[in-house]
């Protein structure tokens, strides 16, 4: 069996990005390959002679760190429920040791093993090429061997335009690419100026799988009896923390009389006038979506997920396009891929108009057509 390394992210808690490495991991199966997420890149280079993988690795090494230190200090606010959020990692840990193997390379032993071994690397979908957070290695810049494959799948900007610094690093790392794919036409259109090959649009991760694989995946959800999610319900899960999410979410609430459950991930999410539920690990996220009501998010793969299980719901507006750092275009190329444009609500001060209805016999033919062309497209790349 024929062996891929993956190059994206995982950990954390965040929703989306554990759940498209789960999709492409699992779709590489299906389609006969042996895929490992990489952990640890740092075979031994002449550091003298390619400089750039040594500050990768730093860099990457020190962005971890200020990740799990710095960061978390900030968000973390004295609320009661402390240990619930500590509960809620853990379930996030243990999903992520049980679902991804993560493939080592410390030194240049283990290195001449591994390429022995791999005949392709990936790199995976999400933010991963968005320049705030980007790193050389997000582009495989450690693989230097002219007969490994390297490809990308579904790799996301998230924003609408490059800097010159970053159009020059991008061009360079892009080089040694044989097949390049992104997640939205915003993308493509940027790095088909750079890029040595053809940009492809794919489908995220996510949508590789069918539905009735997702209902499995869902089969071993653990539901806490206190969410009542035996009745009506408004699932709201936020990323941003904007007071008028909340006002738009009371009006969703006045006019159905649905219950009100919130995904809570730091203090910022702990609401007092609404039901905050906890123990929300993957499995539990798609879950909670597939049996709600009426989803309101500012998530794209909430909404990814909506879309999956023919929810009714709708998108808050996180960014005003006028930030640098605006990722609203990734949720505009979606919604208007699927004809699901009036789903995005630009302003949530303004009144509710109910949109109950949503023709998913036509998007599931849609999602049917790019789904065939992605898998096509990886299919071919792994040739």
């Amino acid at each position: 069996m024929k062996k891929i390394g993956i190059e994206t992210w995982t950990g954390g808690t965040n929703y989306g990005t554990n759940l498209q490495a789960f999709a492409l991991k699992r779709q590489l199966e299906c389609m006969g390959y042996q895929p490992s997420i990489m952990g640890v890149v740092c075979h031994n280079v002449n550091y003298l002679k390619y400089p750039d993988v040594f500050f990768s690795y730093i860099s990457k090494k020190i962005s971890n760190m200020w990740q799990r230190h710095v960061v978390k200090k900030e968000e973390k606010l004295p609320v009661k429920d402390e240990k619930k959020f500590a509960i809620q990692e853990q379930i996030f840990t243990s999903f992520c040791e049980e679902e991804f193997h993560k493939l080592e390379v410390r030194n240049m032993r283990q290195w001449d093993h591994v390429k022995e071994e791999y005949f392709a690397f990936i790199t995976g979908s999400d933010q991963i090429w968005n320049p705030e957070y980007f790193q050389n290695s997000y582009m495989l810049d450690y693989v230097r061997e002219h007969n490994i494959k390297k490809i990308s799948y579904a790799s996301s900007l998230g924003v609408s335009a490059l800097s010159k610094k970053a159009r020059k690093k991008y061009r360079k790392l892009l080089k040694s690419y044989s097949a390049i794919s992104v997640r939205e036409q915003s993308a493509a259109d940027i790095l088909q100026e750079i890029s040595p090959v053809k940009v492809q649009v794919v489908v995220d991760p996510t949508m590789l799988l069918e539905k009735k694989e997702w209902d499995a995946f869902v089969g071993q959800a653990e539901v806490d009896p206190s969410w009542n999610a035996q009745q009506h319900y408004i699932l709201c899960y936020f990323v941003g923390n904007k007071k008028e999410y909340w006002s738009y979410v009371d009006k969703i609430e006045k006019t159905t009389g649905y219950h009100v459950l919130t995904i809570a991930m730091s203090g910022n999410d702990v609401q007092e006038t609404y039901q905050t539920i906890y123990n929300v690990g993957p499995r539990e996220f798609v879950w909670l979506i597939k049996n709600a009501s009426i989803v309101c998010t500012d998530s794209f793969h909430a909404s990814v997920f909506s879309i999956i299980n023919h929810r009714e719901f709708y998108v808050l507006k996180r960014f005003s396009d006028r930030d640098k750092g605006s990722q609203n275009t990734r949720l505009y190329h979606l919604l208007h891929n699927f004809g699901l444009d009036s789903r995005f609500i630009d302003n949530a001060y303004g009144s509710f108009i109910r949109e109950a209805t949503i023709d998913y016999l036509l998007i599931d033919e849609k999602l049917k057509e790019l789904r065939a062309e992605s898998e096509v497209y990886l299919e071919s790349a792994l040739k």
